[in-house]
């Protein structure tokens, strides 16, 4: 088998999508960031010389070779990965094509989002946010669009399109990441909320022992440390028990993060874990 290394920030965002494929699909992969490789923006710089300095993330390698454009390696990944005994981008053309609108609406909805980063005033930036998500703002325009699909061809097993449009609506979910998106914004989209990959992740990364990385890493290697388990936790309950679920994880986490401590949030994690058991 090939040697897969993928270069990405510590965050959830366009990496997350292939790192949860190489992992459903079982597919060892280094998980190189700049909290786990000293030497990461240099290595970056010799792998894609042409791709911008402050851009052109993720990049994967194989056997040493790289690949950049974040779609095309999730397309890869899908190729060669496999959940269920189904691959995750489907052979069939109309199943394929399926999993591309579904990738191109997702990614359409998620990019109005990054330029509110740029914000520097918090409450500009909040409110900024609240509006991408009102009635008549850009994200809830493509929120709509994708639930509409979803009712017309629901993906019935886990994909490339059915996860990277869970990711994106995960990043709209994660409490104190996304600071002034109001909570329990997505209960009006019954279709959105159904997203298969939602239980995958859980279930199978969880049984074998491999944490959904940024949304719930093992380790303190990633940007958000401890309080991530927590959001992890808090997007798995909205995906799997709805709405009123979402709204007290939500609830929990004001409560919970405030601590930030880790035997307060290991508690909290494990007793949650026991619920689902």
């Amino acid at each position: 088998m090939p040697e897969y290394e993928l270069f990405y920030f510590p965050i959830t965002g366009l990496g997350e999508p292939i790192r949860l494929a190489f992992a459903l699909g079982g597919i060892p992969f280094k998980d190189t960031t700049p909290a786990t490789d000293e030497t990461f923006n240099d290595r970056k710089a010799a792998l894609h010389p042409y791709l911008p300095e402050a851009g052109g993330m993720p990049i994967l390698t194989i056997d040493g070779k790289a690949f950049a454009q974040s779609r095309a390696i999730l397309r890869y990944v899908g190729r060669i990965a496999k959940y269920e005994g189904e691959l995750l981008y489907p052979t069939d053309p109309m199943e394929q094509l399926l999993c591309d609108e579904l990738i191109e609406i997702a990614e359409d909805m998620r990019a109005p989002i990054p330029a509110t980063f740029a914000i520097q005033d918090e409450e500009e930036k909040k409110a900024a946010r609240a509006a991408l998500v009102a009635e008549d703002g850009k994200v809830a325009k493509w929120l709509r669009v994708l639930d509409r699909k979803l009712g017309e061809s629901f993906p019935t097993k886990v994909t490339i399109g059915a996860l990277y449009s869970w990711v994106v609506v995960s990043i709209l979910r994660q409490p104190t990441f996304l600071d002034g998106i109001p909570a329990g914004h997505l209960d009006k989209y019954a279709n959105i909320t159904k997203l298969p990959p939602g239980n995958a992740v859980a279930d199978r990364l969880w049984v074998q022992g491999k944490f959904a990385f940024h949304f719930f890493s093992p380790g303190e290697t990633n940007t958000w440390g401890q309080q991530e388990k927590l959001r992890f936790v808090f997007c798995f309950c909205f995906s799997r028990f709805g709405g009123f679920a979402g709204r007290a994880a939500t609830i929990s986490a004001k409560i919970v993060l405030f601590f930030r401590f880790g035997g307060v949030a290991g508690k909290a994690v494990t007793y949650t874990r026991h619920l689902w058991g």
